[in-house]
């Protein structure tokens, strides 16, 4: 047990030492995302037009099997991709909202991609994905955290939802209640283009 006066000076040496880690070429001093990301926007996701959407490039992740897969492969599906970190509560929340959503459109071609930004090892991901029974999940890790970096990822939970052309639908950060009847309504409309 932790007393009453310690957490803030164990806070504060924390702090001061997350000054200290030199940050990678490119990147901003401290820690590389906010965790928790700020709250989702529901409108973000059902407010999505055919005219505005953009390509987005090859993104390259890594299977359990520590086998590349390109985001391209998955053309001709829906895509929502969800960048997550084991040691973030709210991510493990929008997990079950995805996994959810997955379980939701079984005979669909909709594709939901569990994307771990810890730098694990992949083969620990489906262990982990079945300990939280989410089973409708396909483990994946963004090794080095390329992809997240190159879309522009500052806080986890964050995702993406791609069409079938491979181009981008939205982006959110912070939780989303995946499986509402809204976002599968909007799920639903994307997969029927």
């Amino acid at each position: 047990m932790m007393k009453r006066g310690l957490f803030p000076a164990a806070c504060g040496v924390a702090i001061a030492m997350l000054a200290l880690v030199p940050a990678a070429e490119g990147a901003v001093w401290g820690v590389p995302y906010n965790v928790p990301a700020p709250s989702g926007s529901i409108e973000r996701v059902s407010d999505l037009s055919t005219t505005s959407r953009i390509a987005i490039p090859d993104l390259i992740f890594t299977d359990a099997s520590n086998v590349p897969v390109h985001l391209s492969r998955y053309k001709g599906s829906v895509v929502v991709v969800n960048f997550y970190s084991q040691n973030c509560g709210p991510c493990m929340k929008d997990l079950l909202y995805i996994n959810r959503l997955q379980g939701n459109f079984p005979k669909e071609p909709l594709v939901v991609l569990a994307v771990d930004e810890d730098n694990v090892q992949p083969r620990t991901l489906l262990p982990f994905l079945r300990h939280q029974n989410l089973g409708f999940l396909r483990p994946f890790s963004d090794p080095s955290n390329i992809s997240a970096n190159a879309l522009g990822v500052k806080g986890l939970p964050s995702s993406i939802v791609v069409d079938k052309a491979g181009k981008l639908v939205a982006a959110v950060q912070g939780n989303v209640v995946w499986d509402s009847p809204a976002v599968q309504t909007e799920i639903g409309r994307l997969l029927r283009e």
